[in-house]
């Protein structure tokens, strides 16, 4: 299944809320936390491979940081930012050294308050330092940025990029898919690709996924979009998360299995953003909310989660989707009263009102998986296997 990106819009979902969606191939990746911070002038910080000044000011932010990475796969901040990425094949080599994806989704959740400012940010980091990634045969990436309101898709190509406003739905794998639909190009681009002969002189607007993109053809991410245009306006994380669990179980000699999940919820009302963590893949899973309000548990930070010793019990599923259920519903109980904390403008209040709900559901799961374990002899919990 490899790195999958799902987005859908508030006129696709059953709440009006927009959804990002994305299964990882890292094999260990753990959440982490960076609050909120105001820096001195000329502060530097160490990314995957480059050194960068930092802005004043840094926005508070969760993520899920696979193991040896500085950044995150996927992240949402305090605002609603959300943003995660796909490595892609192309034609074009990365630059080296330059920012890692992890980085890019990292840095554009920690500096900007909307996504349309998340593009600016991640496009002008990529015109000064390029992209770069060990772990793709290009180097190359594209990232989803989303908040309540709208989402962009961004493709690079070492120093250069494009980048479209998402409509509605949009679903991707590991392939370009940015035509001659982009909203936004690098400078230069155009004359590159004439001048290298993947585009012709003729004066027709660039079409960025024919001219520096793979010729193989993602089948994978054409029958996802067709569940999803069936879906369009029911679309809701239950529904996600069946559609993650489908692809995890499918197998392709091509490309790596899923190991992990997560999907953002962004709601239009003010409600807190949500992160849904999947601690297990591919097919029996649980999914813990996951909050940038609040202090994580310790139990969340640890790596990595561990996954069901044996996932084909009819028993096991039964058993984890009531207690998903439940999880479920005593987060839309949170909610409410951490709405009821928002409207008094009482910062403190929500932060602990969001630390001591996700410590509950902590607990919670690691006394499910001890049932569990018990009853049906199933491994699983939040505790580390081994770094």
């Amino acid at each position: 299944m490899g790195r999958d990106m799902v987005v859908a819009l508030g006129e696709a979902t059953a709440t009006g809320s927009v959804l990002l969606a994305q299964t990882s191939s890292f094999v260990s990746r753990s959440l982490r936390r960076t609050p909120n911070s105001e820096l001195s002038v000329c502060e530097k910080v160490q990314t995957q491979w480059l050194e960068l000044f930092q802005p004043r000011r840094l926005i508070g932010v969760v993520g899920c940081q696979p193991r040896g990475r500085w950044g995150y796969d996927v992240a949402v901040n305090e605002y609603g930012v959300a943003a995660c990425y796909t490595l892609v094949r192309h034609r074009m080599a990365g630059s080296f050294p330059g920012l890692c994806p992890t980085d890019l989704v990292r840095l554009a959740t920690e500096r900007s308050e909307s996504a349309v400012k998340a593009v600016d940010v991640v496009t002008k980091l990529i015109e000064a330092h390029g992209v770069y990634d060990d772990g793709a045969s290009s180097g190359n990436c594209a990232l989803l940025v989303a908040d309540q309101r709208e989402a962009f898709l961004i493709e690079t190509a070492s120093r250069h990029w494009a980048a479209r406003q998402i409509q509605d739905l949009y679903s991707s794998t590991d392939t370009c898919t940015i035509r001659q639909d982009w909203n936004r190009i690098s400078s230069g681009l155009s004359t590159l690709a004439i001048e290298q002969g993947w585009w012709p002189g003729d004066g027709s607007k660039l079409d960025f996924a024919v001219a520096l993109g793979s010729d193989l053809a993602s089948l994978p991410d054409r029958a996802s979009r067709q569940v999803l245009d069936q879906q369009k306006g029911a679309i809701d994380v239950g529904f996600l998360r069946q559609m993650i669990a489908r692809r995890a179980t499918e197998s392709s000699g091509v490309r790596m299995p899923a190991r992990g999940a997560a999907i953002i919820e962004l709601a239009r009302s003010g409600q807190l953003p949500i992160l849904h963590y999947a601690c297990s893949l591919p097919s029996a899973t649980l999914y813990v909310p996951v909050f940038v309000a609040g202090e994580l548990p310790q139990q969340y930070s640890r790596l990595p989660f561990n996954p069901f010793a044996e996932r084909e019990k009819p028993i096991v599923h039964d058993r984890l989707g009531q207690f998903q259920d439940d999880i479920d519903r005593q987060t839309e109980e949170f909610l409410e009263e951490a709405a009821n904390a928002q409207s008094t403008e009482d910062a403190e209040a929500v932060a602990r009102l969001a630390t001591h709900y996700m410590q509950h559901c902590a607990e919670r799961t690691e006394t499910f998986w001890r049932q569990m374990e018990k009853l049906y002899g199933v491994a699983g919990s939040l505790a580390p296997t081994g770094n």
